[in-house]
């Protein structure tokens, strides 16, 4: 079933009500809801089967069911409901349960200290009871509801909450699992450098794959040709969320819920895109600032600047609401979203998932590397999260302030790699097939730039080399001091705008300490300081590192493999939110692409061109991508694409727009952009 091709405006209902109170969803209507819905204009409803707390509005046979229905089935008549006017329901299902916490306690997720999730580290509390996913009873008591589930007709399931979500479980269970696995004690201090962490961490992955596979042989074995989509967000809680390709393949498209900023926007698109195993991807995001907000809605502008986000991406939108908790919903939302969608029909009409982004740059991530050494090597519980969202974004707005067309993607779409430049910020794990297909890209012509000490381990944790025969360099430790500096030789001063060898080069991080080959260019010496910026006795200076003088470690290195070129920086200098960084970082990037580039704009810094193709059919468009929405003024931004085509159309007033076709090359006045703008070229 591949419904969610023709499905580009879709609602999910939060429900996340108890039963405590007498009065609770008392007052829920079926019809209304479906009304609703009707008066949004979707095309697509997440109807809820099941909460986070573990109550069912189902009448279900082995879980509870909320009290406050008396036995009624809103799940079952509200699907009906949906189905008689038209709309297509979605079963939604979420896996975290605090009944089953509270009435199993044998199934909780244990940290090492003993405490359970309603209990965080802090002494604060929690609402969310969470369990185990190897505690025995507990998956079988999950498959359950989904072979009743089953009986309902609906042509999908989301499933929600399905995994760690950052939580290290060390019960019972898993310490037994673990050494019926391996014959080892399950290790309690975090380091990646250490196999024995390593192969746990490989366990936990492996334990959340199993589990929710055994979901999805239920849904294939009782309702075949329904969909699955498992909640996908959880990747930016890094190694903890134990998140895998393998994990990802058992969804028919990607879907997670958002919460952030227009440039975060950017860059989950395009990961969740190329990760899919089909497109589109779902693009959700709440109808007020956060979850937290029950009453504030989202202003016109916040609403439509979120639909253009999936838009620009040819993603699904799905809007979130949350349901008052006598189980009423607020219908002037729902005509504004209806409202929204006829303004948005010129765009909904060109919609086109199957469009494939051009990019030049392409920054490749592979869920093994989601750690930063630095921060481990401490008892579980007290080492730091690593959130790899931050690092993306702020390699993203490099690229989109330079107007280089860039694009994400894990080890599945390295093969798909066509020319350009590939990325690889320290990814220090290469699962099976990277090396592969990087030595193919290159070797073909491509350019590759790696930071950092990507490559220098293997999946079990143990040290390795797997890059040296591309980069001509060999890592062979870490600088000891948290900061670094690049002070560029003669040939790389222009790429180091304002910087020389007397004054190079900051950056903010560790740096790989590496021996070049005799082939390999070096560009840029490390100048490391005096000392860690923690020292407080032998330092440079009082506030600031200054440099201690040029060492004989390469920062900065070229080479030549095959038909392509091979980059290598000691340090990530991209992974700042400072201007110039950026821009010697991209300067970089535009080294190593061949002639001009896609786009030549005078647009601001904060405007992202994207482009599209779909058969003879390419898409234009220009998204504001910053980190806080603000209106500004419309202005004019000349554009100039490398593209060939003959006729140029602006999509929101359909009008053909006068343009220039010379030297494979489109260019044009694009007039009155602020947010958004789409552009067809036929």
């Amino acid at each position: 079933m591949t419904w969610y091709k023709n499905s580009p405006w879709r609602n999910l209902v939060d429900m996340h009500i108890p039963d405590w109170n007498a009065d609770f969803m008392t007052c829920f209507s079926p019809d209304d809801y479906a009304d609703c819905m009707v008066a949004a204009q979707v095309d697509t409803a997440l109807v809820y089967a099941g909460n986070c707390l573990g109550i069912c509005f189902f009448p279900t046979r082995v879980g509870h069911m909320h009290t406050g229905l008396h036995g009624r089935d809103i799940f079952g008549q509200t699907v009906e409901a949906l189905r008689a006017r038209g709309i297509r329901p979605i079963t939604y299902f979420n896996i975290w349960s605090r009944w089953a916490f509270d009435t199993h306690p044998d199934w909780r997720i244990r940290s090492v200290d003993g405490r359970d999730t309603l209990h965080n580290a802090d002494g604060s509390f929690s609402r969310y009871g969470r369990c185990c996913l190897c505690a025995p009873g507990y998956l079988d008591y999950v498959v359950r509801q989904f072979e009743q589930l089953c009986e309902y007709d609906t042509d999908g399931f989301w499933i929600d909450m399905t995994g760690w979500h950052g939580a290290v479980c060390t019960c019972s269970h898993c310490r037994t699992r673990f050494l019926a696995e391996t014959g080892r004690e399950l290790p309690e201090t975090v380091d990646f450098d250490n196999p024995l962490w390593v192969e746990f961490q490989r366990a936990r992955e492996q334990w959340l794959f199993a589990f929710n596979r055994t979901i999805r042989e239920t849904v294939d074995r009782c309702r075949p040709g329904a969909t699955c989509a498992f909640q996908a967000a959880f990747w930016t809680s890094g190694w903890r969320g134990a998140c895998t390709q393998e994990y990802i393949n058992l969804s028919d498209y990607l879907a997670g819920d958002f919460y952030g900023n227009a440039l975060s926007y950017s860059r989950i698109c395009k990961l969740l895109s190329n990760l899919s195993p089909n497109r589109p991807m779902e693009f959700m995001i709440s109808r007020c600032m956060d979850l937290q907000d029950h009453t504030t809605t989202k202003s016109d502008a916040e609403l439509r600047f979120s639909a253009y986000a999936a838009l620009s991406h040819g993603a699904a939108f799905l809007f979130i609401d949350a349901i008052d908790p006598v189980g009423t919903l607020d219908r002037r939302l729902y005509q504004r979203m209806g409202a929204l969608k006829k303004e948005l029909k010129p765009y909904l009409d060109v919609w086109s998932p199957a469009a494939k982004l051009v990019r030049e740059v392409t920054l490749c991530y592979n869920f093994a590397s989601m750690y930063d050494p630095a921060l481990h090597g401490k008892p579980i519980e007290k080492s730091p999260t690593y959130l790899p969202a931050g690092s993306m974004g702020r390699y993203a707005k490099s690229l989109i302030a330079a107007h280089l067309s860039y694009d994400m993607c894990g080890p599945k779409n390295l093969a798909d790699l066509d020319g350009g430049v590939a990325v690889l910020p320290q990814q220090y794990v290469l699962e099976d097939g990277e090396y592969a297909a990087l030595e193919r890209f290159v070797a073909d012509g491509g350019s590759l730039l790696v930071i950092g000490a990507s490559g220098t381990r293997d999946m079990a944790g143990h040290p390795a080399d797997a890059l040296s025969a591309l980069t001509g360099i060999r890592v062979t430790g870490t600088a000891a001091t948290d900061v670094c500096y690049f002070s560029p030789t003669d040939a790389a001063l222009p790429y180091f705008e304002g910087m020389s060898a007397a004054y190079p080069l900051y950056s903010k991080h560790y740096a790989a300490l590496a021996q070049a080959d005799a082939d390999t260019e070096v560009l840029a010496y490390l100048d490391l300081p005096y000392s860690h910026s923690q020292e407080i006795y032998r330092f440079g200076s009082a506030i600031s590192n200054p440099p201690a003088g040029v060492t004989e470690y390469p920062a900065l290195t070229r080479r030549k493999y095959g038909k392509g070129t091979v980059m290598w920086l000691a340090a990530p200098i991209g992974d700042t939110d400072a201007p110039t960084q950026q821009k010697i970082f991209t300067n970089l990037i535009r080294s190593l692409l061949p002639g001009r580039t896609l786009v030549e704009t005078d647009a601001p810094s904060w405007m992202e061109v994207m482009v599209r193709r779909d058969g003879a059919r390419t898409y234009i468009t220009l998204y504001k991508a910053m980190e806080q929405y603000y209106d500004t003024a419309p202005q004019t931004v000349k554009l100039s694409v490398r593209l060939d085509g003959v006729r140029l159309t602006d999509v929101g007033t359909g009008a053909q727009v006068p343009c220039e076709i010379r030297d494979g090359r489109v260019e044009w006045s694009a007039e009155g952009v602020n947010d958004f703008k789409m552009y067809i070229l036929e």
